[in-house]
């Protein structure tokens, strides 16, 4: 539980303060408008170790909170993979994201790999090895089933050339926290794959994995939360966060430290984001962490509630 003085201290800052404090007091939680499912939470790039599907989350990646907030939730489950070691378009690693993935609900259909009456919620690469795996044939998502995104890296990341060139010795000078950040030398394989796509680090194979992907994102996905912003919630490791979006060499200023605004947004028109937690499609002002629902909702406006619009979604 936040202090009040922490909640004032990280707010007061913001925009009509005294409106957004009304809409704090008068706030109401949301119930499921739509069909309950079983839920499952996908981790993106954080793993060195496979642990399946679980019924808690074994690295806390999606923090404590997110049991609170998840109305449409008949169950909650975790998958945790090895993503620091495996491509995200290894064909074997997608695979194995499936044949988890159908486990969730028993509608599902293992022969097929079709994915049915199942909420899947996806932070970061954990999108991409979903989208590659549709892509390639492995998985059908059924109409039954909602796909929530979060941060997706559809073109991959600019931190991935960054800590290639930096273990590479192209750069001269690099701030420890960075490199923390994004993992040390010699680059994971998991990295690796991140490649942007286009760039001198990627490759033909890899681009078109990308596209492949972007297609099956943008055609399956039911609702998305991109940033714009790398400033996001107060919390001990948000300067890092925000150093990471001005330092990285980034396509564009709108990022959230790790991936663009544009990349997570693939596919999608951009006016059809909004930054409100009511929008299917929402556009925030939170670093790539606190996407993951780990750091809370900010106490006021309505750019900075992951935890809100996941609990309002459907």
């Amino acid at each position: 539980m936040r202090s009040v003085i922490e909640w004032g201290h990280r707010n007061l800052r913001a925009e009509g303060f005294f409106d957004d404090a009304w809409d704090f007091v008068t706030d109401e939680s949301c119930g499921c408008k739509g069909v309950r499912r079983a839920c499952v939470f996908v981790a993106g790039l954080a793993s060195f170790d496979d642990y399946g599907l679980t019924a808690h989350d074994p690295e806390n990646y999606f923090g404590s909170e997110i049991g609170d907030h998840s109305p449409c939730c008949t169950s909650r489950q975790y998958i945790t993979l090895a993503t620091k070691l495996n491509s995200w378009n290894d064909m074997v690693f997608q695979q194995r994201l499936i044949d988890l993935l159908v486990q969730v609900s028993n509608t599902s259909d293992a022969a097929t790999g079709t994915i049915r009456d199942t909420i899947f919620v996806g932070h970061s690469m954990g999108n991409l090895i979903l989208a590659g795996a549709i892509a390639r044939g492995l998985a059908i998502f059924d109409q039954s089933s909602a796909w929530v995104a979060a941060s997706a890296p559809m073109e991959g990341s600019m931190g991935s050339n960054y800590i290639q060139e930096w273990c590479n010795g192209d750069y001269n000078a690099v701030v420890d926290k960075i490199i923390d950040l994004l993992g040390n030398c010699p680059t994971n394989a998991g990295e690796l794959s991140l490649a942007y796509k286009g760039s001198n680090l990627s490759s033909q194979a890899l681009n078109d994995a990308y596209i492949a992907a972007q297609n099956a994102y943008a055609t399956n996905v039911t609702a998305v939360m991109c940033s714009n912003s790398y400033l996001g919630l107060v919390t001990v490791k948000s300067a890092i966060y925000a150093l990471a979006g001005q330092l990285l060499p980034h396509h564009s200023s709108e990022n959230d430290g790790i991936v663009e605004y544009s990349s997570c947004a693939m596919g999608l028109p951009l006016d059809s984001f909004d930054k409100t937690y009511e929008s299917m499609r929402y556009r925030t002002g939170l670093n790539h962490v606190d996407t993951s629902f780990r750091n809370g909702d900010g106490v006021f406006g309505d750019k900075k509630k992951p935890l809100k619009w996941f609990e309002c979604l459907l």
